[in-house]
């Protein structure tokens, strides 16, 4: 039975069984999940999530499904439909900042955190309110910054699942032609600078509202590229510019906590990572090595994939799915040893 053990902080967060707060102008979403609320934290913010059920009465287990930067709930629709059709819960949450959560930078839109370990408060938030009911066997699936975030709350916080499948985790950073030393150096110098809110270079043309599938580095499947560009033009509110110097910053620093002596070796629960060998975003090499750290873990390097895996082409997205079903018949196989079957 997977279980947690970490502090209890703050006072008791509250349900609030409304949607977030959303302008005049903005219509309803469409949402793949049966309930969405809100959670509010100590600090008196909300944190957006949402919970699907399977479509039979039978429970095979939950899923803690965990968004990449500048994502939201409704993105991610085909894999909460495709992960309840095999009898699982799906929970997932709008981290602080994204979606329709509140923002770190009231009335901005730039992806801003203080520190990644405010993340890590996001997943414990979540876990001790709302994914804290023992179904069956309990799974972690997350995207890039999602998967980061994920290990290091499995590492730090103990968390233990029965297994937990990344896709192009942010084990390490690509720094476009940076030397990979220098690049904290220098977005460390100009956070300092009082410039930390500003947003880093280039990143405009990555906005879900203006972005071009010709080119872009996220996907190979035009259509589900065009998922949450379809989903800001629906609810403005959604969409997100770029990272922050001080979003950068505090990736740095988390990545070098990630990566260090301890932190791989500690996680015992299976850990597959995909990622793509046309993945321009993080660094597979870093990936390659974090898996072979980890007691039970194992790394699949797709062909042709880039970034965003759950977004790929139906070739490379049936790879995830013999994946999660993979991790769910482990997981079974497991139950029966245990059980002297």
């Amino acid at each position: 039975m997977a279980t947690t053990l970490f502090p209890s902080y703050g006072k008791p967060p509250l349900f609030v069984s409304h949607p977030a707060k959303r302008s005049p102008r903005a219509a309803p979403l469409s949402t793949p999940f049966d309930f969405v609320g809100n959670l509010r934290t100590a600090e008196g913010a909300t944190i957006r999530y949402g919970v699907a059920r399977p479509a039979d009465a039978v429970k095979r287990g939950s899923v803690l499904l965990l968004q990449g930067r500048a994502e939201c709930l409704e993105k991610y629709r085909e894999v909460v439909e495709g992960l309840t059709a095999r009898g699982l819960y799906v929970y997932s949450f709008d981290w602080h900042g994204q979606g329709l959560s509140e923002r770190f930078l009231k009335g901005r839109k730039k992806v801003d955190v203080k520190s990644f370990d405010d993340y890590l408060e996001d997943i414990a938030l979540f876990i001790r309110e709302v994914w804290c009911f023992p179904e069956a066997h309990r799974y972690i699936i997350a995207h890039s910054t999602g998967g980061h975030v994920a290990l290091r709350f499995m590492a730090e916080r103990r968390l233990k699942v029965d297994g937990a499948l990344l896709c192009a985790p942010m084990i390490d950073l690509k720094t476009q032609g940076w030397p990979r030393w220098f690049a904290p150096i220098m977005v460390g110098a100009v956070a300092g600078m009082g410039l930390a809110e500003c947003q880093i270079p280039g990143e405009r043309h990555h906005l879900p509202s203006v972005r071009q599938f010709e080119g872009n580095c996220l996907t190979g499947d035009p259509k589900r590229f065009r998922i949450l560009p379809e989903l800001v033009k629906t609810n403005p509110e959604l969409e997100r510019r770029g990272a922050t110097y001080r979003w950068v910053r505090s990736a740095f620093v988390s990545i070098a906590k990630l990566n260090a002596p301890g932190i791989a070796e500690s996680i015992a629960a299976p850990v597959t990572i995909l990622i793509g060998d046309d993945d321009r975003i993080v660094d597979a090499e870093a990936a390659q090595c974090f898996a072979g750290r980890l007691p039970n873990g194992r790394l699949l390097l797709l062909e042709g994939a880039r970034h965003e895996i759950m977004m790929e082409r139906d070739a490379i997205l049936s790879r995830f799915w013999e994946a999660v079903d993979d991790m769910m018949t482990a997981g079974r196989a497991e139950l029966k040893t245990a059980a002297g079957l």
